[in-house]
């Protein structure tokens, strides 16, 4: 059995506190407060860091998460979110195809067949 962490009252907690939604950034988070005493730096700059596959992920607790993902959660609620990431039918969508631009308008959840349909459109 997987333990959906996103849908633990800590993690949102978390998130709220210390996230604010950034769409001019490419990983749509700035920090508002700093992960720990030692990263007092961090507050006001883009949260998150891009991986090999272009996507931005963020440490919450020392656990990763996508960054789109959180972007989704803060406007849309964490309970879905952590429902579409039980379901393998459903995922998350960059309308655009792009993957570091988390604007909360860029990221939708779809179904496989929307993504197939999506992804031939840009090609």
């Amino acid at each position: 059995m997987v333990i959906n962490k996103l849908k633990t009252q800590e993690v949102q907690d978390y998130c709220i506190s210390h996230f604010k939604l950034a769409p001019e950034l490419p990983s749509g988070l700035r920090w508002i407060k700093a992960p720990s005493v030692s990263h007092q730096r961090l507050i006001g700059n883009m949260a998150g860091t891009r991986t090999a596959k272009g996507y931005y992920r963020v440490s919450v607790l020392g656990k990763r998460f996508m960054a789109h993902q959180i972007v989704y959660a803060l406007v849309h609620g964490f309970k879905l979110v952590a429902d579409v990431r039980k379901d393998k039918a459903l995922s998350f969508d960059h309308i655009d195809r792009v993957k570091h631009n988390n604007h909360p308008f860029n990221i939708r959840i779809a179904d496989w067949s929307t993504q197939n349909r999506n992804r031939a459109t840009q090609a």
